[in-house]
């Protein structure tokens, strides 16, 4: 009779304390289901603190998921209660470091392209030398792009540095 429950062995343990089957049986099967509550209480508890810790950052919680609306970034709630330590503070550090960079950008003092300075009406274009400047430029891909645009909106002639060579 024994071998035929889930947890066989523990129920033998018992059994053998005070031989009698169905007392062993209640035992093993009463302190199983005790461990399956604390266990779901400790998930409950752990999401609760986690969930705190993702509102702290400035996520909404929705009804199956958190959300950094202005990031667009979500995790599942299902994610916040199961995912194991290490992966949720994984992605949890990352969060907060997309966050803190858009702030960083938000925050930063960005400088207004300079507006172009028209030649005087009378002065044909022809008549204006060309000059060359050579610099290097040391940004991130999103600004260089930006940049690129710039000089090509603005007619302004420009070739990339692996295509440099000296005149």
């Amino acid at each position: 009779m024994i071998n035929t429950h889930e947890y066989a062995a523990e129920i033998l343990v018992e059994y053998k304390k005070t031989l009698n089957a169905n007392n062993a049986i209640t035992l093993v099967m009463q302190r199983k289901e005790a461990e399956k509550q604390e266990k779901e209480r400790m998930l409950l508890q752990r999401m609760k603190y986690r969930i705190e810790k993702l509102i702290g950052l400035g996520f909404h919680l929705q009804e199956t998921e958190l959300t950094y609306s202005i990031l667009n970034i979500s995790i599942s709630l299902k994610d916040v209660k199961y995912l194991d330590e290490n992966s949720f503070n994984t992605n949890f550090i990352n969060f907060e470091y997309a966050i803190k960079a858009s702030e960083n950008n938000e925050n930063k003092n960005v400088i207004s392209a300079p507006t172009l300075i028209q030649a005087p009406v009378n002065t044909p274009q022809a008549e204006q030398p060309i000059k060359v400047a050579c610099f290097e430029v040391k940004a991130t891909m999103d600004v260089l792009l930006n940049l690129s645009a710039y000089l090509k909106e603005n007619g302004i002639e420009y070739r990339n540095i692996y295509e440099y060579e000296k005149d």
